[in-house]
């Protein structure tokens, strides 16, 4: 049931059907336009496509992948959220082909800005492991940190709340980002104290209307709720941090997380 976000973007897609650069990535082997899948995530989950003015599909293609798995659903960058261009395939992922190599091919109606995140997993989450969790805790974090666009950040969080000593699973995620004219578009956990291997699960990012204040769109996706998933977790004393990717400068950011006392 883990999975990670990994993410393809160009600055300008030619209109024709064309590969998508990976953007760099230091849990995944990517070279140029090429992902490889790693063991343990080898089912696509979830996709989501954004464009500028015209986006029109994108294919995920793999060399023993005879068929290429093609997505017509899309938003524009413009959107307040950006779940309107997420495919959710979560409970029912598509195979992939674990150690080959995995390239996006995008084909828009002008040559313009592009970005395709893909969720990769191990495996379906279903709807009766959603239901069967009770949250114990919930805590909310912020990072005042201008973002790089067009890379992977590394965001440091100070959080609002002291947890009672234990070991906690991460259950849900939300993630807020605001800058004048905002468009976010992913978070993921970086968990500490694990292995290399680590899963790295994240949510779509919302726009906030202003500096850590109220959610424009408070929403709760599928993707942002979890099931119990005991690698997803972190102890008292090794607090989580975040990685965003974002299309613009994002200054301020938000993030809430609701958590299962496991010991």
């Amino acid at each position: 049931m883990p999975f990670d976000i990994v993410a393809f973007l160009e600055t300008q897609t030619a209109t024709a059907l064309s590969g998508v650069a990976t953007v760099p990535d230091r849990y995944y082997d990517v070279n140029l336009d090429d992902l490889k899948v790693k063991q343990q995530a080898r089912y696509l989950a979830g996709l989501l496509q954004i464009g500028v003015t015209t986006p029109k599909y994108c294919e995920v293609r793999q060399p023993s992948l005879k068929v290429p798995y093609r997505f017509y659903k899309s938003c524009l960058s413009t959107v307040e959220d950006h779940r309107a261009g997420f495919t959710d395939m979560l409970r029912r992922p598509l195979p992939l082909y674990a150690t080959e190599k995995l390239n996006v091919f995008l084909q828009n109606a002008s040559a313009e800005y592009s970005v395709v995140c893909l969720w990769l997993s191990n495996g379906k989450i279903t709807q009766q492991a959603v239901d069967a969790v009770n949250p114990t805790h919930k805590i909310t974090g912020f990072a005042d940190q201008t973002l790089t666009v067009n890379i992977w950040n590394a965001v440091p969080i100070t959080w609002d709340q002291d947890l009672p000593k234990g070991s906690y699973s991460i259950v849900g995620m939300r993630v807020g980002s605001y800058v004048a004219t905002s468009n976010p578009a992913v978070a993921r956990l970086l968990l500490k104290g694990k292995e290399a291997g680590a899963w790295h699960p994240g949510v779509i990012t919302n726009e906030i209307t202003a500096d850590k204040t109220i959610d424009v769109n408070n929403l709760t996706g599928p993707e942002q709720v979890w099931p119990l998933m005991p690698e997803i977790s972190f102890t008292d004393d090794l607090m989580p941090d975040l990685e965003m990717l974002s299309l613009t400068a994002d200054t301020d950011h938000i993030v809430e997380l609701d958590l299962v006392k496991t010991r």
